[in-house]
This record gives C-alpha cells, structure tokens and sequence, in this order.
C-alpha cells in the first residue's frame, strides 16, 4: 500500500471548504492547518479532525510531517508563503492568482524551479468533463481554422463586508477572481495571447467590470468581458466560432463550479456534446473539481514529473493580468 503523503493547510477560508476535502479524496493525510490565529486554526481543526493547528504558517511548514503544503490565502499574502515552502523542500498547491504582482507570481515558480519542487496553480474549470471534452475538440482540428472566440462571464455577486475578494489592489476583485480565469482560459482552450487591449467601468463597489480585445498566435481574435454586478446576466459562456462549427460551453446557473454544458452547432443542426455531471460526495461544486486537480498533483508529486496549470502558467496569466490593468488605465503600483 502507498503511503500516505502529508499534507498541511494554511488558510481555513477555501482552504476547509475545497482543499481538505480535495486532498483526502486524493488519499492524502492533513496532518496540519495553519489560520491568522492559533485559536482559529484549533476550532477548525478540532471540528474537521486534524491533530496539529497553528497561528503561524511558519511552523506548518517547519513541520516534518508535512511534505506538500497548500495555501488558501489572499493573492498578496500568498508569494511569501509559496517562497517559504519550495526553500524548504515542501510542494505546493496554490490559489490562483498567484500574487497580487506579476514580479511575486514569476519568484514563486523561479524559487519553486531552484528548489526541484512540484507546484501547481488551481485553475480548476479544466477539470470538468465538459471543459475537457471542449478543448480536445478544438484541439482535433475538427471545427477547422478558429475564426472567433468570446468569453462572456457576467453575472450579479453579493459584494463581501470588507474582503480582499472585492479589492483589486490585493489581488482579488473582478480582474483577479475571474479575468484570471478567462485568461487562462483562452490560453488552455485555442492558442497564447499576443496583443490585447483592455477598457475598464468602476462598479458602484469601487470594483471594475472589463472588455477585452485580444489577438492569439494564429491571428484569431478574441474578447473577454467580465462583470459581477450584472442583474439577470448570462452567466458563463464561452463561444469558439470555427470554420466548419461552432462550439458553445456554457453555464447560466449562479453556481459559478457549473453544471456545464457543450452545445455544437453546424450548418444543419445542433446538438448537445456534454453536460457534467453532480458533485458526488462533496458537498461544494468547487471541492469536486479541486479534487480532481489535487489527484494529478499527488500523482506529480510521487512520480516527479510535471503537472498543469503550472507555476508558470500561473505567473503567464499574472503578467497578462498587469498588461490589462495597464491598457485598462488602472496599474497596480508598489
């Protein structure tokens, strides 16, 4: 029997809801979770059964029995962590982005790459059956030349009491909670971003939607447009226009996880390719998909190869979220 790998948390936010269930699915043993206070990380750790709690994620990673370490925390906070952990040996699991900068995002897979440790970054839609089954058919030639691709992800979200979720600046806000996706997305899906330009509206929370125009390798062109103040929006939906069809994956529901569903649509007709399936046991949508990331990074980890979305990848998608707040006229400054 395979032994089991240890693995610490540090965040106890997304970190209890997605990765304690994910790692556990992943046969993974938690052996210890870090929160902003000792007695935070306690009352946790007591409730989801885990025997080591700290106030400082500095122990956690100083702890010998962990040897990956995740880390579900605000986007700002995250690099030093990430750092810390590859200098000690630790893989790491990260959220995405991975920095409210593009400069911390390129340090932690650079120090992560210098320490020969396995890291990842939870882009997790691609785990999806329909997310996949999407970019094997645009990666089949089957649809011809890709002629259009559109990202459309408005939707109407609760702004959070004082949370780095709705602060752009550190990381979260529209840009850093779903322009990050789309644009590894668009990436992961047709081919690499070579030009963009980006206008941005102030949202009444001090927020911003974004319209995006973009030009990719094989000169296909692209917009992304991403709002969470949209009353009625459409939800998530992306639309690969090809030569010979058109593919259309979509999700109106307000669980942002999906169901999704993949419409082809030809000359003569339209049809249904997939639909995903439920969460099975987990109880959040999310954890499902994470889980699923988290059994091909264990998988990484024992066999020491590589693994996607990577660090890299992660730090790509910071540098191209920096160009936008530039075109956009809202840079982040240091």
């Amino acid at each position: 029997m395979t032994d089991r790998i240890g693995v610490g948390v540090v965040g106890v936010g997304f970190g209890q809801s997605a990765h304690i269930p994910a790692f556990r699915a992943a046969e993974c043993a938690i052996v210890a979770l870090a929160a902003s206070t000792e007695s935070r990380a306690r009352a946790v750790a007591e409730r989801v059964g885990i025997y080591h709690a700290y106030g400082d994620w500095r122990r956690l990673i100083a702890d010998p029995a962990v040897r990956i370490v995740t880390i579900a925390v605000p986007p700002e906070l995250q690099p030093e962590i990430a750092i810390a952990a590859a200098r000690a040996g630790k893989a790491i699991f990260c959220e995405k982005p991975l920095a409210a900068r593009a400069a911390d995002a390129s340090a932690i897979a650079r120090e992560a790459s210098a320490a020969g440790v396995v890291g990842v970054v939870d882009f997790e839609f691609p785990e999806s059956a329909a997310w996949k089954r999407t970019r094997e058919l645009v990666r089949s030639g089957e649809l011809g030349p890709i002629r259009q691709v559109h990202i459309d992800w408005r939707v109407r979200t609760r702004p959070r009491a004082d949370s780095w979720k709705d602060r752009e600046g550190t990381g979260g806000g529209v840009i850093g909670g779903f322009v990050s996706h789309s644009l590894y997305h668009l990436e992961w899906l047709v081919d690499r971003i070579v030009d963009l330009k980006a206008r941005a509206r102030t949202t009444s929370t001090d927020d911003a939607a974004y319209d995006i125009w973009l030009r990719l390798a094989g000169g296909e062109f692209a917009t992304i447009s991403v709002a969470t103040d949209i009353v009625g929006g459409p939800g998530h939906r992306i639309e690969i226009c090809g030569e010979n069809a058109t593919l259309v994956l979509e999700n109106p529901s307000t669980d942002h996880a999906g169901p999704f569903a993949l419409v082809r649509s030809e000359a003569a007709h339209r049809r249904t390719v997939v639909v995903d399936g439920g969460a099975g046991s987990f109880l959040d949508r999310r954890a499902a998909l994470v889980a699923s990331l988290a059994a091909r990074f264990v998988d990484a980890f024992r066999s020491g190869g590589p693994v996607e979305p990577s660090l890299a990848s992660g730090a790509r998608v910071q540098e191209l979220l920096d160009a936008v707040r530039t075109s956009a006229g809202r840079a982040v400054t240091a």
